[in-house]
């Protein structure tokens, strides 16, 4: 976790839940344009920030076929991004 407004924002997960704060969720970000997931008030007071709960959505693997892989060893690198397919249901999402 870290501060919003300063440098980050604060996630927590587990196997069980997969929730994040104040920043935007896949749908935001692809089809709203939108990185941002918090806003301050016009006198800098106040925060309002999402909380996203993706607990719901399987992790999709996403291997890299380029540089990151070691052809000598045969690994490869991965990464996992929530990714809500078509027919499933979005991320949960608050203010």
């Amino acid at each position: 976790g870290g501060t919003i407004g300063s440098s980050s924002a604060s996630s927590s997960s587990s196997s069980s839940t997969s929730r994040l704060r104040g920043v935007a969720e896949y749908v935001a970000q692809e089809e709203m344009h939108r990185s941002d997931g918090y806003w301050w008030a016009p006198s800098g007071r106040f925060i309002a920030f999402t909380e996203v709960n993706e607990s719901h959505i399987s992790p999709l693997p996403i291997v890299y076929m380029d540089s990151r892989n070691d052809s000598k060893t045969g690994s490869a690198q991965m990464e996992f991004h929530k990714y809500p397919f078509a027919g499933q249901r979005n991320a949960e999402v608050r203010v």
